[in-house]
């Protein structure tokens, strides 16, 4: 590979065994708890293991933990002998962020930095055998990759994997994102890739639907659904075996449609989420030979809408179950065998939602349990299911014990309009009780879901220096029906704050939140939020930090920012947000910038210095306007940092700043003679 590229090599594995060691001593009771809080690394630095994953036949697990220094390398075991555990990849300038078995010798893995929250970043793609050797980079993620086709070169960055294929073979399915004039996706061309030999084939056979964004494909690798969107409107189309021709199923709103394509299972069955009479969508099956869906559920989350992954056998095609996320994880088995294997776990495991991780699920031989809660940061077993034993082999976080952390609840309160608003309530671990100094987190997005009960690294950040945290998902929020959604059209700066307001009011009631010592914050539109709460309910709202704030709403247009708003296309966006040019007044009243005079209170502001959805010159027009007013405006600026962070220094210097920041204006506020206005 050429210079400057990541490189691939071997790693001495010393640091990880000996917190391995570490991990087995406390396995199935509690390490003693710190005498003071955790400081920001233990939440903030790069997790000591960050994901377990089995080979097929579940003799092999693919582990990515921390290396000597401080870099995430990928390790390889037998499961039946974890003391041969051997390096396999390290990424000489950056992270192993991910890894995917593409059959039982050889592996996918991206090499790229963690995002904020330690979710896998987008890297450059390599391929690998088991064993270490033959290893190749697929797509190269730089900004200045312009490959087109493999063999001397590798695949651009707008290629990204959709799947193994999964028939044994060293190939993977690849789609190619196409770009509209104005930035926007068009369409995904998918491809089948062989990972050896780097032979590139097309998917696409005779005429397919324009603006297909979205591909589903049967056990063979071959495609049979997809998904059309254009000008607002949602096009399903089936193939059928052996054809060419896409046959229109459905076709409807795309923010309101008759349904959406989930996954394909075996015997011709599709399984689509669909709207119940209520609004809250569930999961249905849907024979493609009669085009006849089930009229019950075959999965009912009541409160939410369905949100789930399958749990398939590859040798079968057979869907075992289903993992799905209401206020917490949960696992729904179809399979006997299955369900009897996770009840044997949960007993062991008690309090913590263990997800069963396999690919071969029903002939391998041991399966991977990850195990994590509100104050249990994700561990990882081996269990052998002969002796329905487990064994621990790696915990992501070492350094926090559990009573140093708050626990998490659900709620829902009414909002003033009697609108019931969802939310996560996060509590001090001090035995004292309220009402604390309170921080209300929004979400970034808008129109996404916010809030989940396991791990949740900023929450517990600020718990555990004794603040309540809210983290409500606001109108427009997904996740909890079309009634909460829907409410979110056209609110931005309007409804939204006003759940934000809500929210405050809901744990003042309840004696938990001081209402003399509120903040808000967030990042991203959670970021513009705290802004416009700052400067519209200053008698809420005492002090704010955000990090990439969006200026104003326009921003939401650019192309930069069509995956937080989950529009693929203007029609969309205009209906959730407005139209850019009969609503420009109201935006331009609603713009943080237009309102900077009004924040005086204290406010911390951190943008990155790479940002494309807030580039710097933006920023730099809100930190001159709020300048004028606010003598306590603290600004820094990461130049490394694009809009999502990768740097685990930088998170850990962001938010060591927000803790000194928020003892100084909002924990140690001397008591006030007032209280916070109501509705």
């Amino acid at each position: 590979m050429s210079a400057g590229r990541d490189r691939l090599s071997l790693t001495a594995p010393s640091r990880w065994i000996a917190a391995l060691a570490v991990a087995l001593t406390c396995a199935f009771s509690p390490c003693v708890a710190s005498a003071d809080a955790p400081g920001a690394h233990a939440f903030f630095s790069h997790p000591e293991t960050l994901m377990a994953r089995p080979s097929p036949s579940g003799e092999f697990v693919a582990v990515i933990s921390r290396s000597d220094g401080t870099r995430l390398a990928l390790y390889m075991a037998p499961t039946d002998d974890f003391s041969q555990v051997k390096p396999i990849v390290e990424a000489s300038n950056t992270d192993v962020a991910n890894v995917v078995w593409i059959n039982e010798n050889r592996l996918l893995v991206v090499a790229g930095a963690l995002n904020a929250g330690r979710t896998p970043a987008m890297g450059n793609v390599f391929a690998i055998d088991r064993n270490g050797g033959n290893g190749i980079m697929l797509i190269e993620q730089g900004a200045n990759a312009r490959a087109e086709a493999l063999g001397a070169h590798i695949l651009d960055a707008s290629y990204f994997i959709m799947a193994p294929v999964g028939d044994g073979s060293d190939d993977v399915i690849v789609g190619k994102r196409i770009l509209a004039g104005d930035g926007a996706l068009a369409s995904v061309k998918p491809y089948r890739l062989n990972t050896r030999t780097l032979e590139l084939a097309s998917l696409v056979r005779g005429a397919v639907p324009e603006h297909a964004v979205s591909w589903l494909f049967d056990q063979n690798g071959e495609p049979r659904v997809l998904t059309s969107i254009d000008n607002g409107r949602q096009s399903v189309y089936l193939r059928a075996p052996n054809t060419q021709t896409w046959q229109l199923m459905g076709e409807s709103d795309a923010l309101s449609a008759e349904f959406t394509p989930e996954f394909l299972g075996a015997g011709d069955i599709l399984y689509v989420s669909a709207a119940k009479p209520n609004g809250e969508t569930a999961l249905y099956r849907l024979d493609l030979a009669t085009r006849v869906r089930s009229s019950l559920p075959v999965i009912d989350l009541p409160g939410f809408d369905y949100n789930g992954v399958p749990v398939m056998d590859r040798n079968s095609g057979r869907v075992l179950g289903v993992r799905y996320e209401t206020d917490a994880g949960g696992t729904a088995w179809f399979d006997a065998r299955m369900k009897a294997w996770q009840a044997a776990i949960d007993k062991v495991l008690s309090g913590t939602y263990n997800a069963i991780l396999c690919i071969d699920c029903l002939g391998a031989k041991t399966l991977i349990v990850e195990s994590s809660s509100d104050r249990v940061a994700p561990r990882f077993y081996i269990f052998e299911k002969d002796r329905s034993h487990l064994l621990q082999i790696g915990s992501s976080d070492d350094d926090v014990d559990p009573r140093d952390l708050g626990v998490r609840d659900f709620v829902r309160f009414a909002a003033r309009d009697g609108l019931l608003i969802p939310m996560y309530v996060t509590h001090p671990p001090s035995k004292k009780n309220g009402p604390w100094p309170t921080i209300v987190w929004v979400h970034d997005g808008p129109f996404t879901r916010g809030g989940w009960w396991e791990g949740d690294d900023i929450a517990q950040f600020l718990a555990s220096r004794g603040y309540l945290v809210l983290e409500p998902d606001y109108r427009g929020s997904k996740g909890f029906g079309t009634t909460l959604f829907r409410a979110g059209f056209r609110q931005i700066g309007l409804g939204m704050q006003d759940d934000l307001v809500d929210a405050a009011h809901f744990a003042i009631s309840r004696g938990l939140a001081d209402a003399n010592r509120i903040g808000i914050a967030g990042d991203g539109f959670g970021g513009y939020a705290a802004l416009i709460g700052l400067a519209a309910s200053p008698e809420v709202f005492r002090a704010g930090f955000a990090r990439g704030a969006l200026p104003d709403i326009q921003l939401l247009f650019s192309p930069a920012w069509q995956d937080c708003v989950q529009a693929p296309n203007a029609a969309e966006l205009t209906q959730l947000v407005g139209d850019p040019l009969a609503d420009a007044a109201k935006w331009a009243s609603l713009s943080a910038v237009a309102n900077a005079a009004k924040i005086t209170q204290p406010l911390l502001l951190a943008y990155g210095g790479e940002d494309r959805k807030v580039p710097l010159a933006r920023a730099s027009e809100l930190h001159d306007a709020l300048s004028a007013a606010n003598r306590s405006l603290l600004w820094l600026i990461y130049p490394q940092e694009g809009h999502a962070w990768h740097s685990a220094k930088d998170e850990i210097d962001y938010f060591t700043h927000v803790e000194k920041f928020l003892d100084t204006h909002l924990k140690n506020l001397a008591p006030e003679p007032r209280q916070a206005m109501q509705p």
